[in-house]
């Protein structure tokens, strides 16, 4: 088996099109037909950099030794679990965390903040919530904005 068609068999066995695993190495699909069709060698670089992205084994992939793909974690959320040692618990909250928009992080970071800093902070504690309260009236004020400009094009219609 050639290498281009280990790379399509990598390919294949990730259920990924052409154009969904260039992407991920940042190339066109046209760059990975050419490689999987043996119009393109396969360079050390671009090796490497389906190796790391898709955790395939170098072995395999430059000289068909199995297995296709090593043990390495599947994401970089899993990897951060292993070397912290983080169970289930851990990886969810991380997980949910990363899902949120910046607002609601930031949210969260100052009520983690408000928990768990020293009571005699007193001046840090002010200025944190007088900052909260801040970004809630900014909030408010493009809501408001928002709702009273789809208010006026409501009125001009009638």
């Amino acid at each position: 088996m050639t290498q281009g068609e280990r790379i399509k068999e990598v390919r294949k066995a990730l259920s990924l099109t052409l154009e969904g695993f260039g992407a991920k190495l940042g190339v066109t699909k046209q760059t990975i037909s050419k490689l999987e069709n043996g119009v393109n060698n396969l360079t050390d670089q671009m090796a490497r950099a389906i190796c790391r992205e898709f955790n395939v084994s170098y072995d395999y992939l430059t000289s068909g030794v199995e297995p296709m793909f090593t043990d390495l974690p599947a994401t970089v959320l899993d990897e951060l679990c292993r070397q912290y040692d983080l169970d289930d618990l851990d990886r969810s909250l991380i997980a949910e965390y990363l899902k949120l928009d910046a607002r609601d992080r930031q949210v969260l970071k100052d009520y983690i903040r408000s928990v768990l800093l020293p009571a005699d902070d007193t001046q840090a504690r002010i200025d944190r919530e007088v900052e909260a309260y801040r970004r809630e009236l900014e909030l408010e004020a493009s809501q408001a904005a928002k709702s009273s400009a789809s208010g006026e094009s409501v009125e001009k219609l009638a």
